[in-house]
């Protein structure tokens, strides 16, 4: 990392303009598509305040950097795992198959599959259902007629990859 292009100093004298252009050009390089200004203007302001404690701010950015080569470690991770259900799909035949449904990924059909199990061991697709926690649960007594919302039981992961 070279500590010239941290130094709250150097980002201060590009001015917001030409700082917020190198972010647009480092972004890429990250995954990144799009800036957010809110977080770009409390950056360059924060390089701006001198408050806190000076000796202690090289030691930020370079946490930063860390948790920076953490997330790119990551990403690069979860692409490769991506990668290989993807593949285990194809092996099986059933990647043409799932991208036939709309809406749906071959990730994203291998993320299923991977948190349901073997479909053959529900009874029928309402058991598949109630796993995920998606049946419907009617919050009402009486004569009260509540809201009818998703249950929240069984598998978070599953919900979200549905």
């Amino acid at each position: 990392m070279m500590v010239s292009r941290c130094d709250p100093a150097c980002i201060r004298r590009l001015g917001f303009t030409r700082f917020a252009q190198a972010v647009t050009r480092e972004l890429p390089r990250w995954g990144g598509r799009r800036r957010n200004l809110r977080i770009l203007r409390a950056l360059y302001a924060a390089a701006g305040d001198d408050r806190g404690v000076a000796a202690q701010r090289a030691g930020a950015l370079e946490r930063s950097a860390l948790v920076l080569a953490d997330f790119k470690q990551a990403r690069a991770a979860l692409a490769e795992v991506e990668t290989r259900m993807a593949s285990v799909l194809a092996e099986l035949g059933l990647a043409e198959l799932v991208t036939t449904i709309p809406g749906l990924s071959v990730v994203g059909a291998a993320a299923i599959l991977a948190e349901t199990g073997d479909p053959a061991r529900f009874d029928d697709p309402r058991a598949v259902v109630k796993h995920a926690g998606l049946c419907p649960r009617d919050n009402s007594s009486g004569g009260f007629a509540g809201k009818t919302t998703t249950s929240g039981r069984g598998r978070p992961l599953l919900r979200l990859a549905a």
